[in-house]
């Protein structure tokens, strides 16, 4: 239900995390949505945002970087 309107509604961090992984599994970032995942997770740990931003920007570096053979393989086996 929220899937296509993730920031414009007031949504789960499980709708935002999937979102965020729809969009790295194809190699591409969006701030807005980050920045929601960062702050709703600063929200409910012990870390500032900062420190989520750092161990989120690395990890969606680290997926990003194989979006190339994953969107290779799609083509290659279509459904």
């Amino acid at each position: 239900m929220t899937h296509g309107r993730i920031l414009r509604a007031s949504v789960p961090i499980e709708d935002l995390l999937v979102a965020l992984a729809a969009k790295v599994w194809k190699g591409k970032r969006e701030d807005g949505l980050e920045q929601a995942v960062v702050m709703n997770i600063a929200s409910v740990s012990s870390q500032e945002a900062w420190q989520v931003w750092l161990t989120l920007d690395d990890t969606l570096t680290n997926l990003g970087e194989a979006a190339p053979e994953r969107l290779y393989w799609q083509v290659c086996h279509p459904v």
